[in-house]
């Protein structure tokens, strides 16, 4: 059995329009990066990580090289792929026969051209099997709203059509103690 910290830190506010779709597209951040980033390393400064992995997504590496000089990114903590509805606006999708499917099961539905929410919880539990076999014991993860909700799920059992709902804010942080022992549950 092995124990260990994860801090999951959600990238900063983005700069796309409202409503727009972006999950795996690489959007620019705001202006107010800068702030944003210099609150984030104060809540985290007394915390010394034994490793900081990121999404390779611009969003996220950009903190994640605020945090530590040595990111590992990886891919398996990008966001939702939306797929064929990437930049475009939830508003001109929501009455698509293919968005009443996914609203209606987005844990089991891929978006069209794109990833279910049960197969982003998957990509998350590789990761986390993955690195339980490191010799890290304190772990800052810098991803999106939907890997820390998977990550979430995975750790914390909560059901999959739950932990979708719950918010997860820009720059929030997370910590979680775990002894690294589950079983796979999708």
């Amino acid at each position: 059995m092995k124990q260990f910290k994860l801090t999951l830190i959600r990238h900063t506010t983005v700069d796309v329009p409202p409503g727009m779709i972006y999950g795996q597209t690489d959007v620019p951040l705001n202006a107010s990066f800068n702030d944003e980033a210099a609150m984030v390393i104060e809540q985290i400064a007394p915390i010394t990580f034994d490793a900081v992995y990121s999404s390779p997504l611009s969003r996220c590496m950009q903190l994640a090289q605020k945090i530590s000089p040595k990111v590992i990114p990886d891919n398996r903590l990008m966001e939702l792929n939306f797929g064929y509805w990437e930049t475009k606006f939830w508003a001109d999708v929501y009455q698509t026969p293919e968005a009443k499917a996914w609203f209606a099961d987005y844990v089991n539905t891929p978006a069209p051209g794109g990833e279910s929410y049960a197969q982003l919880i998957q990509r998350c539990e590789v990761f986390l099997e993955e690195i339980k076999k490191t010799k890290h014991n304190n772990i800052c993860i810098v991803t999106h709203g939907g890997s820390i909700r998977a990550i979430k799920s995975i750790i914390q059992n909560i059901p999959p059509m739950q932990s979708f709902k719950t918010k997860i804010n820009y720059s929030e942080i997370s910590c979680l103690e775990h002894n690294f022992i589950y079983e796979k549950r999708i």
